[in-house]
């Protein structure tokens, strides 16, 4: 077998796995009683395979989304605080 070959098997390999483990994610999420949130399946490759992804690219910006909207709601509720004081 040759390495290109080789290479082009490990990739669709991957690839697949990638797919089952986003479909596998997504069934987990979506049920009700069996779901467990502590078990999050990965492709084995998948620190290379999420830079291509763009489910895993989506997932991780909106997570930095949410984590600047809670800086900026904590420093508004700071500031009403701060202001309702002034008032009474």
């Amino acid at each position: 077998m040759t390495p290109k070959l080789f290479a082009l098997i490990i990739t669709l390999v991957e690839v697949i796995l990638h797919m089952w483990a986003h479909r596998k994610n997504a069934a987990a999420a979506t049920a009700g009683d069996g779901h467990r949130p502590d078990v999050y399946y990965r492709s084995p490759m998948h620190v290379v395979t999420r830079n291509f992804c763009e489910v895993c690219r989506h997932e991780r910006l909106m997570g930095r989304v949410g984590k600047l909207q809670d800086v900026r709601l904590k420093q508004m509720q700071n500031y009403f605080r701060k202001v309702t004081r002034n008032i009474a």
